[in-house]
Parts: structure tokens; C-alpha cells; sequence
């Protein structure tokens, strides 16, 4: 990294600001879009029974993450999914591998 801002700048009067100029389209949102991420989860596993693995690799390959405190948690309260199996003991809103959950 020294190298580089010494190739740029071989004065070595260089500084680092992390501030955001507004006038800059963002690279990374702050958060990510969930509303949306629930939208595919839905048109994918609507009315299906599905382990949270096979869940887990569509919301990787869709680019998210965090999708059980985000997702699941929220639609099984709002009881839009159920859990039809588990293994070994399960807390309410958690969602452990091996996990079946069926999707209304």
C-alpha cells in the first residue's frame, strides 16, 4: 500500500480520508436490501418444504446473507414458515442445519 501512494503522490504529503463525498454513488450499502432478499426467498420456496441448507445456498448465490435473523426469524413469527424438523434442540426464531421448513 506504501508503495502505491508513494507512486502516486512521491511528495509523501499524502493523507487518508474516509469521508464520503455525496456526490459519489455508494459501492456498498450500509444494509442490504432484506425486503427484496424476502421477495426471492418467497417466489423460490413458496409452498415448498425445504432444508435451511437448500435455503442458505440460494441466498448465497443471490449475493445476501444473514437471512435467518433477517428473514426467517421475522416470517416464523409472522407464522409464514413452519419448521417440520429439527435436529436435537431448537430455539424459537433459530434455525440450526438440518433444519426442514415448510413455506406457505
Amino acid at each position: 500500500m506504501n508503495a502505491a501512494m508513494w507512486k502516486v503522490d512521491p511528495t509523501g504529503a499524502f493523507q487518508f480520508s474516509d469521508r464520503t463525498n455525496p456526490n459519489q454513488m455508494v459501492l456498498f450499502t450500509p444494509e442490504p436490501n432484506y425486503q427484496l432478499l424476502k421477495k426471492l426467498i418467497i417466489r423460490e420456496f413458496s409452498g415448498r418444504i425445504v432444508s435451511v441448507e437448500e435455503i442458505d445456498k440460494f441466498v448465497l448465490i443471490s449475493g445476501f446473507t444473514h437471512f435467518k435473523r433477517h428473514i426467517l426469524k421475522p416470517m416464523g413469527e409472522a407464522e409464514e414458515i413452519t419448521v417440520i424438523e429439527s435436529n436435537g434442540k431448537r430455539r424459537k426464531g433459530a434455525y440450526p442445519p438440518s433444519t426442514i421448513i415448510r413455506f406457505r
